[in-house]
């Protein structure tokens, strides 16, 4: 696939380029492989379809807006820890762990 009409294509085409977690190696799509099933990314519809309705308001504009303060505030604090340590990885120190403090 070259151009983005053949990629949306084949987003739409899920028996063909399934998400389904890789049964082959087990150790599913995401980077960095997980040895268990990560949830919407490896899902395909109708499941999917399920998921997406039911996560799609926290998603909203006024979700987003609401959660702003907070995110701004833990993002703050994780960007402060690296200052601290005098290095840091946008990905493991910033952007994985400020979803998991929303929980």
């Amino acid at each position: 696939m070259t151009g983005a009409e053949e990629v949306g294509d084949a987003s739409r085409d899920y028996e063909l380029f399934t998400s389904e977690h890789d049964t082959g190696t087990h150790l599913g799509v995401t980077i960095p492989p997980q040895p268990k099933y990560s949830g919407m990314i490896e899902s395909d519809p109708p499941y999917f379809t399920v998921l997406r309705k039911a996560v799609t308001p926290w998603f909203s504009p006024n979700a987003a807006k609401a959660a702003a303060p907070d995110i701004r505030r833990l993002t703050d604090w994780a960007i402060d820890q690296i200052i601290e340590r005098g290095t840091g990885d946008l990905t493991l120190d910033v952007a994985t762990p400020i979803p998991r403090c929303r929980r």
